[in-house]
């Protein structure tokens, strides 16, 4: 049988987080779900403050990654807002809901969502930037597009995902994404997006749809 790495330890949590929410992520619960003593987990954690501190940069660095993948390697930015959608929001509706269920309480989690929500924002807005000349109009879409994101899983009763898919692609539509994008943008790689050219009303804004 194979060690059990911290990493190990940590996906056991995010599922925890996901099914049952923030209280149930004690000691008793994860080495019952790995089915390993607590001298395991102290092999690899400082206690529950440790693990806490180590699963939410875990969850930040994963998010980092994928939202950077999804956006720097689409055919057009078209596709790039799909990407987001699908890696950042649909493949895990549960634990994006249960993150932000835990950030409403939890101020160093609520830390941890602001960055993950603004990252994201970055990306979409840079992608809005190459659909839209109108500088305005790319700002309004890639708020819309943000909100949505984060809005769509906490429908209830739940909107399947090919609802939640049809909300971004009728978003799309209406901007004539099919007709800008018909070899008049180029897309651009995740390392060339120069976030940093956002206006300062942007630089001061977090999106923090998580304290709504």
């Amino acid at each position: 049988m194979a060690r059990t790495s911290k990493r190990d330890w940590l996906e056991a949590g995010l599922r925890i987080l996901a099914t049952q929410g923030a209280l149930a992520l004690t000691i008793e619960r994860l080495t019952t779900a790995l089915g390993l003593s607590k001298g395991s987990f102290y092999h690899h954690f400082q206690g529950l403050p440790g693990y806490k501190a180590a699963l939410l940069a875990f969850v930040e660095t994963e998010w980092r990654e994928q939202v950077a993948r999804a956006a720097g390697h689409a055919d057009s930015p078209a596709a790039g807002m799909m990407r987001l959608f699908d890696v950042a929001v649909a493949e895990t509706p549960e634990l994006e809901i249960a993150f932000r269920a835990w950030a409403l309480q939890d101020e160093e989690v609520r830390e941890v969502q602001a960055r993950m929500d603004r990252q994201r924002y970055d990306h979409i807005r840079a992608l809005c930037q190459q659909l839209l000349a109108d500088d305005a109009q790319a700002l309004t879409m890639s708020r819309l597009a943000q909100a949505l994101m984060i809005g769509g899983p906490q429908f209830q009763p739940p909107l399947p995902l090919a609802a939640r898919r049809a909300l971004l692609d009728e978003l799309l539509r209406l901007y004539d994404v099919d007709t800008l994008t018909a070899g008049a943008h180029a897309v651009a790689q995740c390392s060339t997006m120069q976030t940093g050219q956002a206006e300062s009303e942007l630089d001061e804004e977090v999106i923090h749809y998580a304290q709504l």
